[in-house]
């Protein structure tokens, strides 16, 4: 479950929309070229599997799709 507020929809933040609210980039465990991809480009769809998708950096940066 994401904390904190949800962003205004007129104003999206640049990066990944979650950002603001993403555990873990508000943990300070990931590097910080992936922490700053977080902030400032979205990271668009990847395949996780058959069923599924995300748009998400630390998981693109993985290796999964």
């Amino acid at each position: 479950v994401l904390k904190g507020e949800i962003p205004d929809l007129r104003n999206v933040p640049p990066g990944c929309r979650f950002h603001p609210r993403c555990p873990l980039l508000q943990s300070g465990l990931l590097p910080d070229d992936v922490a700053a991809r977080c902030r400032g480009e979205d990271p668009g769809p990847i395949g996780l599997d058959v069923v599924r998708d995300a748009a998400c950096w630390p998981a693109r940066m993985s290796g999964t799709s």
